[in-house]
């Protein structure tokens, strides 16, 4: 069973995706290659730079919990794995979920 990031966290995501103009995107039920139909949290990115502008993204996010933020997004991305993704690539977290009280962004 995974455990669903932050409620903190998934505003700002759901903020950064809408901000990327496309460069960023949520797939909060990958189910990719020998997951054998489990479902994760990903994120989509049309190269790989752009999750490190997640972090820079976050400075200016006005969070009280920057530090804590920060931490959980690190965390998040440390245990992702990488694939191909049409255009772009996917790092996605077999051990995180999307908050059920957070509406995914309208693509």
């Amino acid at each position: 069973m995974s455990n669903a990031i932050s409620v903190e966290l998934a505003e700002f995501l759901v903020s950064a995706a809408d901000e990327s103009s496309g460069e960023i995107g949520i797939d909060a039920s990958y189910s990719g290659r020998c997951m054998y139909g489990q479902t994760c949290l990903g994120l989509t990115f049309e190269n790989i730079q752009s999750a490190f502008g997640l972090f820079e993204s976050l400075r200016y996010f006005g969070s009280a919990n920057f530090v804590n933020l920060t931490h959980e997004l690190a965390d998040f991305l440390a245990g992702c794995s990488k694939d191909g993704y049409g255009y772009g690539v996917i790092l996605y977290n077999t051990s995180k979920s999307w908050p059920a009280e957070v509406l995914l962004p309208k693509d």
